[in-house]
């Protein structure tokens, strides 16, 4: 039996630059796959509400209600539960 012969110091030192290079390739790319499922993640599951609540309001007297105190309505274009926090579980 033939015995393979030992490798140089040059060629061991070429073998491990080139296992560091792609330790390190491997790593960022597993950071950037991690960075973008992370990414992709917030921007499709809910879970979070920004609560906004714009509104009017208006005075409305009539003869009949002027010696009595105004009427004020109010209109916004969202809703209670809407402002309200609450919590969204994927539970299965």
């Amino acid at each position: 039996m033939e015995r393979n012969p030992s490798p140089t110091p040059g060629a061991r030192e070429a073998a491990l630059r080139r296992l560091r290079r792609l330790t390190a390739g491997i790593s960022g790319a597993a950071a950037g796959a991690v960075a973008v499922f992370a990414f992709v993640s917030a921007a499709t599951l809910p879970g979070h509400a920004t609560a906004t609540t714009t509104g009017t309001a208006t005075a409305t007297t009539s003869a009949a209600q002027q010696t009595a105190a105004p009427v004020v309505t109010t209109t916004s274009s969202s809703t209670a539960a809407a402002a309200a926090p609450h919590a969204v579980s994927g539970g299965s």
